[in-house]
């Protein structure tokens, strides 16, 4: 999961798992968002509907990325916010999401289980170089 996002915050989803992104629904983000990919700076992700897929990153059915009408806040060597119906925060010295030396936490309603989805019912702790 780490090649999700690279130092430069260079995002390409043909670089990862072919299996992470499959399935009948579009990629990471769906119609009606917005993906602003600046190297060194911000890259801003919003989306005003689901971002789904059949076969998810994490483990479930049809689970998803993003909650609709969230909003996910990269920026390089600052600060990561991401809002899926509660808050998680975290700093990291490069990039924000799943690299080395830096924890992730992604908290979705109820206690981490290993098979558990972040759709705003489930919950999944994950942790990276920590």
């Amino acid at each position: 999961m780490t090649a999700l996002l690279k130092s430069d915050l260079d995002i390409n989803v043909q670089d990862t798992a072919a299996s992470l992104f499959d399935g009948e629904a579009t990629d990471m983000f769906t119609s009606g968002s917005t993906a602003l990919f600046t190297s060194g700076s911000t890259a801003l992700f919003t989306s005003g509907s689901t971002a789904m897929t059949d076969e998810s990153v994490h483990s479930g059915e049809a689970t998803e990325m993003f909650t609709s009408g969230s909003t996910a806040l990269f920026t390089s060597g600052s600060t990561a916010l991401f809002t899926s119906g509660s808050t998680a925060l975290f700093t990291s010295g490069s990039t924000a999401l799943f690299t080395s030396g830096s924890t992730a936490l992604f908290t979705s309603g109820s206690a981490p289980t290993g098979s558990a989805t972040i759709d705003g019912d489930g919950a999944q702790l994950f942790t990276s170089g920590s």
